[in-house]
């Protein structure tokens, strides 16, 4: 049982955020305060790094960092588990088939998914680049059915942001490095906006265009996809893409559970944060305290 003085914190997520929290506490512990991380994976990926890692730039203990040497170093105990909802007046994580865990204070780290709503058949169909374990697994299964493939093979990847171009320029050398002269490549990249990289300068926008077409990447701008289909995607104007990997790489989507929490969301139903990354309905206060280090990971 813990002293009346000490106080638990509960870690939600594995995320780089929480990764950096850990490392600061192994280097200088803090007195009286329990600390728990509760993680999907025990080993994180860095996404920053997921693009170099599909490229072959980096191997996968570069691109991962293991947790439970981490949380050991520092202190912490480590749950490997996904939480599943927050009872805030309780002041709890909730698990399915476990019982819940107490916390005094909270942060949540957790990353996000591509946006697929609207888009009919992405969930049968497509290839979402987070959670990152997950699209690797799907990704070797898409290299498997590759081996001895002797017709041309459609690489489709939706999203004009950074991470869109970079992992479809990973993607594409990961693919030659394998396979060389022995796939027929046809990669295609696809955005809903009239400029590739909208928040970067213009100097950083010709280049990767320019890489783009060196590479031999088609590029569809302005087309809003509709549909992914297993060999296809289709667009709202009409305009069908042929594609047998459909990649998303999409602006960032909530947790689906963040909704019955009792948080306050924003427009896109994300936790509503102040200034310092505190939810705005539960700050450090007598409520319930909820400490938020990154609000969205893309």
């Amino acid at each position: 049982m813990k002293a009346p003085s000490e106080m638990d914190v509960v870690l939600i997520g594995g995320g780089h955020a929480h990764v950096e929290v850990l490392r600061s506490l192994a280097m200088k512990p803090v007195e009286k305060l329990r600390l728990t991380v509760v993680a999907r994976d025990t080993v994180t990926p860095y996404s920053g790094m997921l693009p170099g890692y599909l490229a072959g730039i980096y191997r996968h203990a570069e691109a991962h960092i293991d947790l439970r040497p981490l949380c050991a170093r520092s202190g912490a105990r480590l749950i490997h588990a996904s939480a599943t909802g927050l009872d805030v007046d309780q002041r709890k994580v909730l698990f399915e088939g476990r019982p819940p865990l107490h916390f005094d204070l909270a942060s949540l780290d957790i990353g996000s998914t591509p946006a697929a709503s609207g888009i009919k058949g992405a969930g049968e169909h497509a290839i979402p680049v987070k959670p990152v374990d997950g699209f690797l697994g799907r990704w070797r299964a898409v290299e498997d059915a590759l081996q001895g493939r002797k017709e041309a093979f459609h690489l489709t990847v939706v999203g004009g942001g950074a991470g869109g171009l970079e992992v479809c320029l990973g993607l594409r050398h990961r693919l030659l490095t394998q396979f060389g002269n022995d796939l027929a490549l046809d990669v295609t990249l696809v955005s809903d906006g009239a400029t590739l990289l909208p928040r970067h300068g213009a100097g950083v926008r010709r280049r990767m265009e320019k890489a783009l077409a060196d590479a031999g990447v088609r590029v569809h701008k302005n087309k809003r996809v509709d549909a992914i289909e297993a060999d296809q995607v289709q667009c709202s104007d009409g305009t069908a893409v042929a594609s047998d990997a459909t990649v998303l790489v999409t602006g960032a989507a909530p947790a689906s559970w963040l909704g019955s929490t009792g948080l306050t969301l924003d427009a896109d139903g994300f936790v509503a944060v102040d200034a310092m990354l505190r939810s705005t309905s539960h700050p450090l206060s007598g409520r319930p305290e909820i400490l938020l280090p990154t609000h969205r990971a893309r």
